[in-house]
C-alpha cells in the first residue's frame, strides 16, 4: 500500500465511488506530510488522511493516479457538485 511519500502536491487523483459517494469524482493533493496527506476539492471538502489508520487503509485504495498537469487540475474544477441530490 501507498505511504505519504508516495505523493506530491498537485496530483489530481479519481476517486472510486464509496459509502457516502455513488459516483466517481477527482481530487487534488494538497498537502503531504510525514505521515499524512490531504486531498482536497476546491469549494467543496477537504480531508486530511493519516498514514495507518482505517481511513488510510478505505480512501487510498480507492485513489487512481491521473496527472500533474493543467488538464489533469481542469478536472477538478469541471465536476458537478458531489453533494447534489439532482
Amino acid at each position: 500500500m501507498k505511504k505519504p511519500s508516495d505523493f506530491q502536491k498537485g496530483e489530481v487523483y479519481r476517486m472510486s465511488p464509496g459509502y457516502y459517494v455513488k459516483t466517481p469524482y477527482y481530487v487534488i493533493i494538497n498537502d503531504v506530510g510525514e505521515d499524512f496527506i490531504e486531498t482536497d476539492i476546491p469549494l467543496e471538502h477537504s480531508l486530511k488522511i493519516r498514514f495507518k489508520t482505517p481511513t488510510w487503509e478505505y480512501q487510498i485504495p480507492r485513489m487512481t493516479y491521473i496527472g500533474n498537469d493543467t488538464k489533469s487540475r481542469n478536472l477538478i474544477y469541471n465536476q458537478k457538485n458531489l453533494y447534489d441530490n439532482d
